[in-house]
C-alpha cells in the first residue's frame, strides 16, 4: 500500500518476509545482495532427502540380509519357543538387536564426524561446530533417530523370525517363502532405482550448466580481460595507453559485471504518463563497450564522443524495452525516468541494442536503459587475441603499474565471472555425486550379500549342472541374469521419477536444456555395469568350486 501511494511502478512488487526466513528463504530475492550467508531451502531439503534415501538403502540391506539368513536362525527360534518363549518376547529381542546395531553404528559415525570435521567443513563450504556432549538436545535427537531407524529396519525381520513354527523348523523342513523372495527382489529394485535417480540428477545438472555456457547470450565473453579501474580526473589514461599494446583488440568500460544486481529506475517512455510507468535496469557504458563485447546494434547508432550531447541526453535501449513501449522504431523517442533524488530526467534514444542476457541466468531479460557515462563505469574490459593471452596480460599489467605504481592490478576474465553464477549448482552436483557414490556402494554391498546367499542356497544345483557338463561361463550367466533383470526393472521405476524431479528443477531457468534420453540410458547402463561386476565376482567364485565338495556336503 505504501508503494502504491508513492506511485512505485507496478512492475516491481514489494514483499514482506519473516525475519526467520532470511537465511534459507532469500535465495531468489533480487535486492538481497548484502545477505552473504544466505542459502537455498530447496538445496538443504534436497540434500536431506538424499541423506534419508541413503539410510533407506542401508535399511533395505539390513532387511534383505536378515530375512535372507532367517533360515540360519530358524532353529534358534524353534528351540526358544519350545522352552516357553512367547512371540512378543522374540519380537522384542530381535528389535533390540537391530536397535543396538544401529546405535553402535551411530556412535562410530559420531566419532568419525569429529575426526573428519575439517574435511566436512571444506566439502560443504560451511563452518560447523559439532559438540554432542554440550548439546543434549542434539544428542537426544540422534539417539531417537537411531532407535527409530533400528525399529523400522528390524521390524520386518523380527516379525518373520518370530513367526516360525517350532515343529517345522526342528524337523528341518523350513524353506524360504516365496513372499520373502519377492520382497527381497522388490527391495533390490528400490535400492537401485534410488541410485539410478541420483545419477540422472548429476548428469542433468551438469548438462544444464554446459548448455547455458554454450548459449549465444547476445555478447561475446571469451578472452575479455576485466580490469577494475575508475576513470581518474575525467581522462581515461589507462584505456588510451592500452590501445598501443599488441594483442589488445578493443577496449570498453562498463558499470556492471555479469550476474550482478542492477539498479532499477521507474521509467515512462514517450507516449506514456507517470501512472503507466515501467521498471528498467540501467547500465553505464562508454563508446567502446558495445564493439568490445561484440554486441549488435539493430537500430540507430552507438554512443560517440563526436556528439557532446550523448553524455547528458542520449540513451540506448534493448529490444525488450522497445517492445514493451510498442514501438517499431525507437530512434528519436524520449525516455523519462525518475532519478534517485526523485527528479525526472529525459533522454533521447539514439540506438537499440539486440537483447543480451547479462543479469542472472535464472531471470528473464528485462527492459534496459544504457547511459553514456565513463566516469561511473569502473570496469575496463579489454578483448585480447588468443595467440599469447598470458603475454598480453603481462603487458597490460606493466602499463597499469607504470601509470599507477601504488595501485593493485586486479584482473579476471569475463567468462569466469559469468561461470560464478553456477557455483552453487556445481557445488550441488558435487554433493549429489558424493552421496550417490555412497548410495551405490551400499547398494552393491547389499547385492554382494544377496548373491552370496543365493549361491549358498543353490550350491547343489550348481554342482549338478557342472557334473552334467555346464561350464563356468554358463553358470555365471545363469546367476547374473537372475539379479540383473531386477536392476533393469529399477531403471523403469527410476526414469519417470527422475524426469519429474529434474523437470521441476529445470523450470527455475529461463534457458533450460532439453531433458535428453541418453542421460537416462547412460545412468541406467552405468548402474547395470556396476551391478554386473558385483554379481559376477561372486558368481565366478561359485562357478569355480569343486562340485564334489558341494555334493558331499549335501549328502
Amino acid at each position: 500500500e505504501i508503494a502504491r501511494a508513492n506511485n512505485l511502478a507496478d512492475v516491481y512488487k514489494p514483499r514482506l518476509q519473516p525475519f526467520l526466513d532470511v537465511h534459507l528463504g532469500s535465495a531468489d530475492h533480487m535486492y538481497d545482495h548484502r545477505n552473504l550467508g544466505k542459502n537455498s531451502r530447496a538445496v538443504v531439503q534436497a540434500l536431506t532427502v538424499i541423506g534419508i534415501l541413503i539410510i533407506v538403502i542401508a535399511a533395505i540391506n539390513f532387511i534383505n540380509l536378515s530375512s535372507a539368513r532367517a533360515a540360519q536362525r530358524a532353529r534358534e527360534v524353534g528351540m526358544r519357543k519350545v522352552v516357553g518363549s512367547m512371540r512378543g518376547q522374540l519380537i522384542a529381542q530381535f528389535l533390540a538387536e537391530s536397535i543396538c546395531m544401529t546405535l553402535i553404528a551411530m556412535f562410530f559415525a559420531a566419532v568419525l564426524i569429529q575426526f573428519l570435521l575439517p574435511q566436512v567443513q571444506e566439502f560443504i563450504g560451511k563452518q560447523l561446530v559439532v559438540n554432542f556432549l554440550d548439546n543434549p538436545k542434539l544428542l537426544l535427537i540422534l539417539l531417537g533417530v537411531g532407535c527409530l531407524i533400528g525399529i523400522l529396519a528390524g521390524m520386518y525381520p523380527a516379525f518373520i523370525l518370530s513367526a516360525f513354527k517350532p515343529i517345522t523348523v526342528l524337523r528341518g523342513e523350513f524353506h524360504s517363502t516365496r513372499s520373502g523372495v519377492v520382497l527381497r527382489r522388490v527391495l533390490v529394485v528400490c535400492q537401485f532405482a534410488i541410485s539410478i535417480a541420483l545419477i540422472i540428477g548429476i548428469f542433468t545438472v551438469l548438462n544444464q550448466i554446459k548448455y547455458i555456457k554454450s548459449l549465444d547470450l547476445g555478447y561475446n565473453r571469451e578472452r575479455v580481460l576485466v580490469i577494475p579501474n575508475r576513470v581518474r580526473e575525467g581522462d581515461d589514461i589507462l584505456k588510451q595507453q592500452l590501445t598501443d599494446v599488441p594483442g589488445v583488440i578493443s577496449l570498453g568500460r562498463n558499470s556492471q559485471l555479469p550476474g550482478g544486481l542492477f539498479t532499477r529506475y521507474e521509467v515512462f517512455p514517450e507516449g506514456f504518463n507517470r501512472a503507466q510507468s515501467q521498471m528498467y535496469q540501467r547500465f553505464y557504458f562508454d563508446d567502446g563497450l558495445i564493439p568490445a563485447l561484440n554486441m549488435e546494434i539493430i537500430q540507430g547508432r552507438n554512443f560517440s564522443k563526436s556528439y557532446s550531447s550523448d553524455i547528458e541526453n542520449a540513451a540506448i535501449i534493448n529490444e525488450t524495452a522497445m517492445q514493451m513501449a510498442g514501438w517499431d522504431n525507437a530512434i528519436g523517442k524520449r525516455l523519462n525516468f525518475v532519478d534517485l533524488d526523485g527528479s525526472i530526467i529525459t533522454q533521447e534514444i539514439v540506438g537499440v541494442v539486440k537483447d543480451f542476457h547479462y543479469s542472472r541466468i535464472r531471470q528473464d531479460i528485462e527492459p534496459l536503459m544504457i547511459s553514456y557515462n565513463p566516469q561511473n563505469s569502473p570496469f575496463l574490459m579489454a578483448r585480447i587475441s588468443g595467440e599469447d593471452i598470458e603475454g598480453t596480460t603481462q603487458q597490460i599489467e606493466n602499463v597499469f603499474k607504470e601509470l599507477f605504481p601504488d595501485g593493485r592490478f586486479n584482473n579476471f576474465f569475463l567468462d569466469n565471472v559469468f561461470d560464478n553464477q553456477f557455483h552453487n549448482d556445481r557445488e550441488f552436483a558435487g554433493h549429489i555425486s558424493f552421496f550417490s557414490a555412497i548410495a551405490i556402494l551400499i547398494a552393491c554391498l547389499g547385492l554382494v550379500g544377496l548373491v552370496s546367499f543365493a549361491v549358498e542356497q543353490r550350491r547343489k544345483e550348481i554342482a549338478v549342472r557342472k557334473v552334467l557338463g555346464s561350464n563356468a561361463g554358463k553358470i555365471v550367466v545363469l546367476l547374473s541374469m537372475d539379479f540383473l533383470k531386477w536392476v533393469l526393472i529399477a531403471n523403469v521405476v527410476a526414469w519417470p521419477l527422475s524426469y519429474f524431479g529434474m523437470d521441476k528443477w529445470l523450470n527455475e531457468f529461463v534457458y533450460r536444456a532439453p531433458i535428453r534420453i541418453e542421460l537416462f540410458l547412460l545412468a541406467g547402463v552405468s548402474v547395470m555395469l556396476l551391478a554386473l561386476i558385483t554379481i559376477s565376482f561372486q558368481s565366478v567364485m561359485a562357478a569355480q568350486t569343486n562340485p564334489a565338495d558341494a555334493l558331499r556336503q549335501e549328502m
